[in-house]
């Protein structure tokens, strides 16, 4: 019979420092193949560009509802929009 609290000990120990032989990890990037590395870096490019446009989609939105406006007023015509 396993005493439990020696198999608790070793349980607790994998835990805090990880299986016995096995190479610490120094970086995230360590086990990424040469096609894991660029698809990060697509993503990242991706996520800087979508949040660079983030305040035109603002702007582009507030133009719009400004036209919506106008042709309630009347001050805007479609005519004048479009035409």
């Amino acid at each position: 019979m396993v005493d439990p609290q020696i198999h608790r000990d070793e349980v607790l120990g994998r835990q805090v420092n990880g299986l016995p032989g096995r190479k610490v990890a120094k970086s995230v990037f360590q086990f990424a193949t040469p096609l894991d590395l660029v698809i990060i870096a697509i993503s990242g490019l991706s996520a800087v560009v979508a949040g660079g446009l983030n305040p035109f989609l603002t702007v582009l939105y507030g133009q719009l509802v400004g036209s919506f406006n106008g042709f309630q007023d009347g001050t805007i015509s479609v005519y004048d929009r479009f035409g």
